[in-house]
């Protein structure tokens, strides 16, 4: 294994993370707006970083953050810089993170990847995955919405930020429904609603959405709802969850994609 100068776990998310962050996961991608923008809550006080550095740069990093539910860590942004992968820094990364989520007394950590073959090595077991589901509004099929009104999405101040896919995203919200809803280069994804399925998908037909996409649980019963009402949904494997529990009678709630790191 190549030898590092140092690793420790820092608050917040400092300069060096940062940019290995910004270049593992936006430029590399070829997407993102501003690093605050997709990561506002950077320098909350309860989020940690695990930062591998050699010498004065960051090798490695990975964060730390409280979910929804107390006592669960969520996991994200875990990277290693191109010139030192395959070095075996991920698995010192990861073990890192482990006993940090340890020592903060977190009951559980929770990640999301379409590579749960990197995790599973490290503790994580899949817990579910995620149906990935494009809807297709039927031609003819009115789009009627008293009410309708739009906003950008978060505002100052919100404690989520965009996803990493996302250049925008706008909050709707009719008398029977809200939905927030991330614009990018791969169209409109449904992060969070409130109200029945038709309800939602009509206002956002009425927003100009008559096609776009969503992650569901395999149990969630909304694209059926919606195929029963003449919509087209096909639907392909999404994001694996994988959790660590550190208490094996604990829970884990499903955390909304809009809450995820």
């Amino acid at each position: 294994m190549s030898v590092v100068s140092s690793l420790r776990i820092e608050r917040g998310v400092p300069h060096g993370a940062r940019d290995l962050i910004w270049q593992s996961f936006f430029v590399e991608a070829g997407r993102g707006t501003t690093f605050e923008r997709h990561l506002p809550w950077y320098n909350d006080p309860d989020v940690r970083s695990v930062v591998v550095r050699d010498g004065r740069d960051v090798a490695a990093t990975a964060i730390m953050r409280p979910a929804p539910q107390a006592a669960v860590a969520m996991i994200g942004y875990v990277c290693v810089g191109r010139s030192r992968r395959g070095q075996g820094i991920g698995r010192m990364l990861m073990d890192a993170l482990n006993e940090a989520v340890d020592d903060q007394g977190f009951r559980a950590a929770v990640l999301w990847t379409t590579k749960p073959e990197v995790y599973t090595g490290r503790g994580y077991t899949a817990l579910r995955r995620d149906r990935f589901v494009r809807v297709t509004k039927p031609a003819g099929l009115g789009a009627d919405c008293a009410n309708f009104r739009s906003e950008e999405w978060p505002d100052s101040g919100a404690a989520n930020g965009l996803p990493a896919f996302a250049t925008d995203a706008k909050i709707y919200s009719a008398d029977r429904a809200m939905a927030i809803c991330a614009c990018g280069p791969r169209g409109v994804t449904l992060l969070d609603w409130r109200g029945a399925a038709i309800d939602v998908a009509t206002m956002l037909s009425a927003a100009g959405h008559d096609d776009w996409s969503v992650n569901l649980t395999a149990d969630d019963p909304f694209s059926d709802e919606l195929s029963s009402q003449g919509y087209a949904t096909v639907a392909s494997p999404g994001a694996f969850t994988m959790v660590r529990y550190r208490n094996a009678d604990f829970v884990l709630h499903d955390v909304p994609q809009v809450d995820r790191i």
